[in-house]
């Protein structure tokens, strides 16, 4: 049988090697941002979703865009909600029933 002597700290990075890690790696930590009217509409826009500012404002007081109110008069837009509702909000063509197509396109034709 072999003895073999390990100092403290020795015996500490054997552990830290051994033991998973209770911290979770850095990509996986979620950050929640929060974004003013402006900054939302300015996500909205970088997505590709242009929005006019009386329009995101008359959706807070429908109540048909989430948000947060801070304090009494301060809204604030979460990007993961506002990325779930631009995602509820689009219809893919392929989604689309096959007769709503074509009476939206006999439509069109009559606007010519």
């Amino acid at each position: 049988m072999e003895l073999i002597l390990v100092n403290k700290k020795e015996l500490q990075e054997m552990l830290g090697e051994i033991r998973p890690s209770n911290k979770q790696p850095e990509s996986i930590k979620e950050e929640v941002k929060y974004l003013s009217p402006v900054e939302a509409r300015e996500y909205m826009k970088s997505k590709g979703i242009h929005i006019a500012k009386s329009t995101l404002y008359k959706l807070t007081s429908n109540k048909k865009i989430p948000f947060t109110h801070f304090g009494k008069k301060k809204i604030l837009f979460r990007a993961d909600e506002l990325d779930a509702w631009v995602e509820s909000r689009l219809k893919r063509s392929s989604d689309a029933n096959p007769v709503t197509i074509r009476v939206a396109e006999e439509a069109r034709k009559k606007k010519l």
